[in-house]
């Protein structure tokens, strides 16, 4: 389904969101309209799309437990082949079933001991996958990757988490991903990086060198973390063959966090079920 059929197939009240007429008579609280101008984008978005796509989507949850029902309002109509979380702030006392999305498989990595952080993976439960690998316990930055495979070839999906604080070396990572990337004829990793290139030229320098180096390609974005004083690109998306990226967005997403939601979808051939 197009986006257009999308949004006309809403309550006339919802029109809103495809609409520029700054003199409508609808009234309705704003943050409620971006609420569902952005649900709805996530649907569209991911109805172009046929199975024969893969589409995965990234936020930042900062604590997924509260934030659970906000998550599956934008995520439960969207054709999402899987769901990228950084910042859970899950810990082994959260069991999996309190946060858990009807048809969706979660891979955890929690943080062991020091408050916040945690990487997790949402997948379409019918789809097969291996762990691949994750990251050691209070790790300082933080990650996972899964396999899963088409028909003759196999996709790397990863979530990254790197703290914000210019101590942490973003080249850790670069062993990972040498080891890694190689093996995968294409390889999508999304995550909050806190590389903000004004901020912080030499490290942003120093990761464009890291994913040139293993075949990694940055696809352009728009800032990611808006806050009434700031706007900054921190939230990521990589992949190893451009080529077959069918589309790119991002997307605001009030009542989680001040981080937007990325979303990709690739070409590719139909992924394998259990």
């Amino acid at each position: 389904m197009m986006e257009d059929d999308l949004f006309s197939a809403l309550p006339r009240d919802l029109s809103i969101c495809s609409s520029n007429d700054s003199d409508s008579d609808i009234d309705l609280d704003q943050s409620m309209v971006d609420i569902v101008c952005s649900k709805y984008s996530i649907i569209a978005f991911s109805h172009r799309f046929s199975r024969r796509y893969l589409t995965y989507a990234h936020f930042n949850a900062q604590s997924l437990e509260p934030h659970i029902e906000d998550l599956k309002f934008y995520v439960s109509e969207a054709n999402l082949t899987a769901i990228g979380i950084s910042e859970t702030w899950l810990k082994s006392t959260i069991p999996s079933k309190l946060v858990e999305i009807a048809g969706y498989r979660l891979l955890r990595n929690d943080r062991f001991s020091r408050r916040g952080g945690g990487v997790a993976i949402y997948l379409k439960s019918e789809i097969k996958f291996k762990t691949i690998l994750e990251s050691e316990r209070n790790s300082l930055i933080e990650f996972l990757f899964i396999e899963i495979q088409t028909l003759g070839h196999k996709i790397l999906l990863g979530v990254v988490y790197r703290p914000p604080r210019n101590e942490i070396n973003i080249l850790e990572l670069e062993p990972v991903l040498s080891d890694l990337v190689y093996k995968y004829e294409q390889v999508v990793i999304m995550g909050d990086f806190n590389l903000n290139r004004a901020y912080n030229p030499k490290g942003f320098k120093d990761f464009q060198r890291m994913t040139s180096a293993v075949s990694l390609n940055l696809i352009d974005s728009g800032p990611t973390h808006i806050t009434a004083t700031s706007a900054s690109t921190i939230d990521l998306c990589l992949v190893k063959d451009s080529d077959t990226v069918a589309g790119f967005d991002q997307f605001r997403v009030p009542g989680i966090s001040a981080h937007d939601c990325l979303i990709v979808s690739l070409k590719c051939p139909p992924i394998r079920s259990n």
